[in-house]
């Protein structure tokens, strides 16, 4: 409450109709122990420059609903945040809004959907940004760290708009009728950016949960996803001359002897060259090791047997396909996010 001056004069501010002036700027909370990306400018990431452009958002939940007042204008996301965040409102209220959020985002098309992504990008904004933080190790270069955002706003929206067949039913596939709405978008956002979605789905050893029948069957579609990885690994050189080099390394007979055109086989040993020297600069965890390479080169550019490569470089053909499946998930992360990669494209540098 504003406090009254002794000749009778109100001090201090009096516009009640324009709360989101008195909120602060950076929505980004005071920590202890700040973490690099704390000291980035806002509108230097791409968090922060998805925050600033829903402000202009024309849509919204109504601010009464978060203010307790019967307000019926739309809240900008950075008051819906402020309220959400800063102060004690039931769960019920979070998912009212969320919710609200949602099946917004999913009735409507065109510039309206824009207009609903972005506004649930900012009222998300600060779990987002705490998962980016966990998301980007110390040191890590721009790219990196633009790359996490990126990708955490994209299956944060991807998730809300996904949907599947169950019976001939075409259904959402995430139930916004459960409660934790927020968390349960925000979390499956980490699960998949981290890598962590992916590693379950591809485990190879029995869960304790499925049947042998089910086992069997996710170990047989784990292999046409691997067919379907290969598809598209090997269309990484220029698509005017990579056109043809295809193989079928979990065929029942495996791949047969012999090999692809010789300049598309040149032109894909040159990328995967590229590739291996990019990955050099990057951290330990993507550096592709020189033995899965050329296990990569051999077995499908060159289309050679496994087990006939893996006995010339002295391993198992079991410890060969894991590290081909290893050498192959690095390049794919590489090439996340390009529609190709040329022969005389260079690592990006920062400056």
């Amino acid at each position: 409450m504003p406090r009254r001056h002794t000749r009778g004069i109100l001090a201090g501010p009096l516009v009640f109709d324009e709360p989101d002036r008195w909120l602060p700027e950076d929505p980004r909370p005071a920590r202890d122990t700040p973490h690099e990306l704390d000291l980035i400018p806002l509108p230097k990431m791409p968090l922060g420059m998805v925050s600033y452009a829903a402000a202009k958002c024309i849509v919204g939940v109504p601010r009464g609903w978060v203010d307790g007042t019967d307000d019926p204008r739309p809240a900008t996301p950075r008051y819906v945040l402020h309220r959400i965040a800063r102060t004690t409102i039931d769960v019920q209220t979070k998912d009212r809004v969320w919710r609200h959020i949602v099946a917004s985002y999913r009735d409507h098309a065109g510039p309206m959907r824009k207009q609903w992504s972005l506004y649930a990008l900012g009222v998300g904004f600060g779990g987002l940004y705490d998962r980016a933080r966990r998301l980007t190790p110390k040191g890590s270069r721009k790219w990196r760290r633009d790359g996490v955002q990126i990708d955490l706003m994209i299956e944060f929206l991807t998730r809300m708009r996904e949907t599947h067949t169950r019976d001939g039913i075409l259904s959402w596939r995430f139930d916004a009728s459960r409660p934790n709405i927020y968390h349960r978008l925000s979390g499956t956002a980490y699960d998949r950016v981290s890598g962590r979605t992916e590693r379950r789905r591809r485990q190879r050893r029995r869960r304790d949960d499925e049947t042998l029948t089910e086992y069997h069957t996710r170990l047989a579609r784990l292999d046409e996803d691997d067919d379907n990885r290969l598809s598209q690994l090997v269309l990484i050189g220029d698509e005017e001359t990579m056109t043809a080099v295809v193989a079928d390394q979990h065929g029942s007979a495996g791949p047969q002897p012999g090999q692809a055109d010789a300049n598309d086989a040149q032109a894909a040993e040159a990328v995967l060259a590229a590739l291996v020297q990019r990955s050099a600069a990057g951290p330990a965890t993507a550096r592709i090791d020189t033995t899965n390479a050329e296990l990569v080169r051999r077995t499908y550019i060159r289309r050679e047997r496994l087990k006939d490569v893996a006995a010339d470089l002295g391993m198992s053909a079991h410890n060969a396909s894991q590290r081909r499946n290893t050498a192959v998930r690095q390049i794919t992360r590489l090439l996340r996010g390009r529609t190709r990669l040329t022969l005389t494209q260079q690592p990006r540098r920062d400056t």
